[in-house]
C-alpha cells in the first residue's frame, strides 16, 4: 500500500518543477526547460527499461536462490549503466549549447544551456533506474517512501533557492544537484537492501 504514495511523491517531484519553473520564470523559460529534458531524459527510458528488465529477473533469482551472486550481480550492472551512461553525458555536456540553435532555431539557445546541465542528471538517473527496483522485489516500502520524501525536497529546494536570487540557471543546476544526490542516496539503499536480503555481511 505504501507504494501508492510513493508514487505521488515521485510525479510530484517530476511534475512539480515545470510548473514552478513557469510560475517564477514564466513560459518561456518553461518552455526551454521542457524542451532539454525531453531530449536529455528520453534515451533513459529505452536503455533503462531493456537493462531493468533482465536485472530484475536475475537479482530476484539471486536473491531467492543463489544469495552469494546478488551483490555481483548489483554491482556488475551498476557498473555497466556508468560505462553505458559516460560517453553521452559528455557529448551533451560539451556540444548541446552549440546543437540545440542549429537543431531547432536560435530562439532555442536557453534549452541547450539548460541540456548541458541536465546531462549529469541523465547520468545519475541512468544508473538508479533500473536498480531501484530493489525496492519493489525486496518489499521494503518504507524505504521506498521516505526516499521519495527525500527526493522531493532535494529537488524543490534547489529550484527554491534559484527562486530567491531571481536565477532561473542556478535554480536548476542546483535542482539537477539534488535530485543526483537523491539518485546516488537510491543506489546506496538498494545495495544495502541486496546485503541485506541476501544475508552477505560487509
Amino acid at each position: 500500500l505504501l507504494f501508492a504514495p510513493a508514487h505521488l511523491i515521485n510525479a510530484l517531484s517530476l511534475q512539480l518543477p515545470v510548473i514552478l519553473i513557469a510560475s517564477w520564470y514564466g513560459t518561456s523559460i518553461a518552455g526551454q526547460f521542457i524542451l532539454a529534458q525531453k531530449i536529455i531524459l528520453l534515451p533513459i527510458g529505452f536503455i533503462s527499461g531493456s537493462v531493468g528488465d533482465v536485472f530484475r529477473q536475475t537479482i530476484s533469482d539471486a536473491i531467492n536462490n543463489n544469495k552469494l551472486d546478488a551483490r555481483k550481480i548489483y554491482l556488475r550492472t551498476m557498473k555497466s549503466l556508468a560505462l553505458i551512461g559516460v560517453f553521452p553525458v559528455i557529448l551533451i555536456a560539451l556540444l548541446s549549447d552549440y546543437l540545440f540553435p542549429i537543431v531547432f532555431g536560435v530562439e532555442w539557445g536557453k534549452a541547450g544551456q539548460m541540456a548541458e546541465i541536465l546531462a549529469f542528471l541523465f547520468f545519475f538517473q541512468l544508473i538508479s533506474k533500473p536498480l531501484s527496483s530493489i525496492l519493489i522485489i525486496t518489499e521494503e516500502q518504507w524505504f521506498d517512501i521516505m526516499w521519495q520524501i527525500l527526493f522531493f525536497i532535494l529537488s524543490i529546494g534547489g529550484l527554491y533557492i534559484g527562486y530567491l536570487k531571481d536565477d532561473y540557471l542556478l535554480g536548476i543546476i542546483l535542482l539537477v544537484i539534488g535530485k543526483c544526490i537523491g539518485y546516488l542516496i537510491n543506489v546506496i539503499i538498494c545495495y544495502k537492501l541486496v546485503i541485506k536480503h541476501s544475508n552477505i555481511s560487509l
